[in-house]
């Protein structure tokens, strides 16, 4: 999109439109996945902490979910 903007064969209105369409279909993207995960799936009730603006509101237990388990020999 840049290159054609910068070629002058689309206009900055367009590339504008052509923005906020794909964010609007990112976004309901997003709330369709989010509508539809499964509720009960442990992976996801503790995801939370990968994301950086969650992560302070978890406890340990959310985050040693997430790290592999030890095993010794």
């Amino acid at each position: 999109m840049n290159r054609l903007l910068g070629a002058g064969d689309i206009t900055t209105h367009q590339a504008a439109v052509f923005k906020q369409a794909v964010q609007g279909f990112l976004v309901q993207a997003v709330e369709y996945a989010i509508a539809k995960r499964p509720s009960g799936e442990p992976l996801l009730q503790h995801a939370k902490f990968v994301d950086s603006k969650q992560r302070s509101d978890c406890d340990a237990e959310e985050a040693l979910y997430l790290c592999p388990k030890s095993t010794t020999h």
